[in-house]
């Protein structure tokens, strides 16, 4: 039962800032995106 736990645990430790890296890029994209699409329709 406690290596469940003790891998349950480095899964979340690798999970997470892997999550919130790929949630940023996918921000950064989309900010990109809407920016060049503003440019678009305001040119």
């Amino acid at each position: 039962m406690n290596n469940i736990q003790e891998s349950a645990f480095l899964f979340l430790i690798f999970f997470i800032p892997l999550f919130l890296i790929l949630f940023f890029l996918l921000l950064f994209f989309y900010s990109i995106l809407l920016d060049s699409v503003f440019l678009f329709y305001s040119s």
